[in-house]
């Protein structure tokens, strides 16, 4: 079973009660352009079932942030995805275990040098 959705439509009522009432259990969840999604909008697809098995986030946090007008939201972290926050995370941690700079690891010219085989 497939089931495509947009990140805030996928917990409106009638997509839940079909799941569940079909005893339907998601195991893989992917959330294209999950760059320029806020954080809690990202998260809404994670919750519609309790078997998910594997979660792939799908963009480029770099190229294209969230949208968010409200200064104080924004300052109160929703203008950063779920995606460039897991990332960064990421890369800090690598970066504790190398001894190299987060900078290095999340950079864009890092990317690039492992996606051409140069690193």
């Amino acid at each position: 079973n497939i089931l495509l959705a947009t990140n805030c439509s996928c917990r409106r009522g009638w997509i839940p009660q079909m799941l569940q009432k079909d005893n339907i259990e998601l195991r893989q969840v992917v959330v294209d352009e999950c760059g320029t999604a806020p954080e809690p909008e990202t998260l809404c697809p994670l919750t519609l079932s309790r078997s998910i098995r594997r979660i792939v986030l799908v963009g480029d946090y770099r190229q294209l942030r969230p949208v968010v007008k409200n200064r104080d939201a924004g300052a109160l972290g929703l203008s950063r995805s779920l995606f460039e926050r897991l990332e960064v995370q990421r890369a800090e941690l690598a970066a504790a275990d190398d001894g190299s700079t987060a900078a290095d690891e999340a950079s864009p010219a890092a990317d690039e040098e492992e996606t051409h085989g140069r690193k």
